[in-house]
């Protein structure tokens, strides 16, 4: 792609202090992503997060932690106290040479320690901040604490997903900070470029409440549009007049598949194609659905009824039983069916499509003789490549290379402050 030659990525020369929790982790591994020179602090010991699992072999190590990796690749990695005044005094050297700051404390404790935007901007008036909390720097629950859980509720989400007759449920893994880390990194690189232009940082406050209502999507609209508020389902699709429901997605040989027939000119040109495939494989013909009104090329859709429905999944439902994802998958690409497979990790992990890409790509472990395979970089650039070229640091790996090669210490200092626990 490039000719054989070296070439810059997207952020390289840049330098990134990553402070965050698990709540801002990948807001680092996404400008770590694109060049930029990541440094994850962490307290003596480590992030608390290096206790999450689940872990490598199944051994519980917080240099093992697979959710740690996942999050903290591309990283190099150094220890600090910043509680204690020589190891503010450490943090403040370092941003005096950083491009962007990123944190997620809870509101006013960088402040506290005399850490706040403010007093670093002072040091570095180019430095891009970007503060990632629950509910933001402001506002009547800024102070407030919140899980995934919590803010997928407060967002709004929850309210969407689960069944109808049911409480509201969370998807499972976490995800509001990840949003919230997502948008972070990206409101970090619209501020480089206002720095690009003015020579001024800025400080970036991320709710991540807020960050979940976007994840909503055509809800917010829908109450605009058609004066109905999306309501949770379940595994079904509810047209808002009438009511009905019909299913998204299908158990099939060996996983499920996602189909909907929503009529109309839709159902002619794509899934029409399907009832004949079916009629081809039973030998029956399927006149009961196909006269229709709502299933003509000209059809109206608001003329669908619950027993309608019922009749189609009950021909649906076997026939999907009877094959595998991808038979049904190569049927819908032959006959331009609109079906596609519910991929698995495992799915994932052996797509044709990906290894054409080369998208996951082999990580050189302490922990493995044969490497650690990770998801690769986000975007392919042809003249500034992301790449993922630094597994995750072990704790504190890069002290001396930080502390002793760049802000001058002395061994015999370096291992004073280790004994004092400062770093």
């Amino acid at each position: 792609m490039n000719g054989g030659k070296s070439l810059p990525s997207p952020l390289e020369g840049y330098r990134v202090l990553d402070l965050t929790g698990d709540r801002g982790f990948i807001c680092g591994k996404i400008l770590g992503d694109l060049g930029s020179d990541v440094i994850k602090i962490e307290p003596p010991g480590g992030d608390r997060a290096r206790n999450q699992g689940p872990f490598f072999e199944e051994v519980s190590d917080p240099e093992k932690s697979m959710s740690w990796w996942a999050f903290n690749v591309n990283k190099r990695g150094i220890t600090l106290n910043i509680e204690k005044r020589e190891g503010r005094r450490l943090l403040r050297g370092l941003v005096e040479k950083a491009d962007f700051l990123i944190e997620s404390f809870p509101p006013g404790y960088l402040d506290s320690l005399d850490l706040g935007y403010d007093t670093l901007s002072a040091l570095n008036p180019g430095l891009i901040m970007v503060s990632i909390t629950p509910f933001g720097q402001t506002g009547p629950y800024s102070d407030y604490e919140a899980s995934d859980l919590v803010l997928q509720a407060m967002g709004g989400f929850a309210y969407v997903t689960g069944d109808e007759d049911r409480p509201p449920v969370r998807i499972g893994y976490p995800n509001a900070y990840l949003h919230a880390g997502a948008e972070g990194a990206a409101a970090a690189l619209i501020a480089s470029y206002h720095r690009a232009v003015t020579g001024e940082g800025q400080h970036i406050d991320v709710s991540a409440q807020q960050c979940v209502v976007w994840t909503l999507m055509d809800c917010t609209a829908t109450w605009d549009l058609n004066g109905v508020n999306i309501r949770r389902a379940g595994n079904e699709y509810k047209e808002p007049k009438p009511l009905k429901r019909r299913p998204h997605h299908w158990p099939c040989k060996d996983g499920q598949i996602s189909y909907v027939n929503y009529g109309g000119p839709l159902f002619a040109k794509t899934s029409k194609n399907l009832y004949r495939i079916i009629e081809e494989e039973s030998g029956e013909t399927l006149d009961h659905l196909y006269d229709k009104e709502w299933m003509r090329q000209d059809g109206d859709t608001t003329m669908i009824t619950q027993q309608d429905l019922d009749e189609e999944e009950a021909v649906l439902g076997p026939f999907f039983l009877r094959h595998t994802k991808d038979e049904l998958y190569q049927w819908a690409l032959k006959e331009r069916i609109m079906l596609t497979p519910v991929n698995t990790p495992d799915d994932l992990l052996n797509s044709h499509q990906l290894k054409a890409r080369e998208y996951m790509v082999q990580v050189d472990h302490p922990e493995s003789d044969k490497g650690v395979v990770y998801p690769g970089a986000f975007v392919k650039m042809s003249e500034t490549p992301c790449q993922i070229n630094r597994r995750p640091p072990l704790i504190g790996e890069h002290n001396r290379e930080i502390y002793m090669g760049e802000l001058g210490l002395s061994r015999s200092e370096l291992v004073l402050l280790s004994a004092a626990k400062v770093v």
